[in-house]
């Protein structure tokens, strides 16, 4: 080895690194291997992100509509993280029986075992439908079935665009169980039964509460002019500033969601 230096102290480094890795623990951990295990690091488990799957993976089930299906969907403004998302598509016009509901699970039931989620969350594009949402669980030793609400049908679906909805889960579901459907939309009211389009996307359970996270979606709030503010500048610099906020909110529409 030489004797230069800048060799010795590159040497030197080498041999603390071939010391110290073996020691270092990993910034990641493994995902679990099954859902409910107690070992989940972040107390978060992904169920469905739409990524890898097709429509054979999963199920589509409805009572009392003229119509629906389920597409994958690609359209970036659709998509609220990765590549895809799923689209649910429905007609509820003029049907009198009740409730007119669509669902959407796995194609085999999701087991779960040894611990019991707390919540239910995921991300929803939707458009002031109104409608009720719930998800589905079954109990294993009885096969009786669990159903907790998202939103009821009295309030429904009160939002445009995305956003992040959860469904506490009571203690009376008890382990081992499954998860039969995540998302089911429910509507009896007549003047409420529409066709139309939703979307879903990173469906998870939460076993341990998440510690700095923020699952608002950004709302941008020009720092001029202030509400009910009169301008008077020249028609010319209006046009420039509007145009300046036009592009800024089109570039965080753009922004890929964490």
């Amino acid at each position: 080895m030489s004797n230069h230096p800048f060799v010795k102290k590159v040497w030197s480094g080498i041999l603390a690194m071939t010391v110290l890795l073996p020691t270092l623990t990993p910034a990641l951990s493994p995902l679990p291997t099954a859902f409910g295990e107690a070992a989940e690091t972040s107390g978060v488990v992904k169920v469905e992100d739409f990524e890898q799957v097709s429509l054979a993976d999963l199920t589509f089930d409805s009572a009392r509509i003229h119509s629906g299906s389920l597409a994958l969907e690609t359209n970036p403004k659709y998509v609220h993280s990765g590549a895809k998302s799923l689209r649910i598509d429905y007609d509820f016009i003029g049907i009198t029986d009740n409730p007119s509901q669509v669902a959407v699970g796995p194609a085999a039931q999701l087991p779960l075992t040894n611990r019991t989620p707390k919540r239910i969350g995921m991300w929803v594009y939707a458009n002031q439908e109104g409608h009720g949402l719930t998800s589905k669980f079954y109990v294993s030793s009885t096969g009786k079935s669990k159903t907790y609400e998202i939103r009821s049908e009295e309030t429904g679906i009160d939002w445009s665009g995305w956003k992040y909805v959860e469904a506490e889960i009571g203690s009376d579901l008890t382990m081992p169980g499954t998860l039969a459907f995540y998302f089911q939309m429910k509507e009896r009211q007549m003047n409420k039964k529409n066709k139309g389009s939703i979307w879903i996307d990173d469906i998870r359970l939460i076993y341990d509460e998440p510690s700095n996270e923020d699952m608002d979606v950004p709302v941008l709030t020009p720092a001029a002019p202030a509400p009910d503010q009169i301008l008077s500048a020249p028609v010319s610099d209006l046009i420039t500033l509007f145009c300046q906020q036009r592009m800024l909110s089109q570039a965080l529409i753009r922004i890929p969601s964490g």
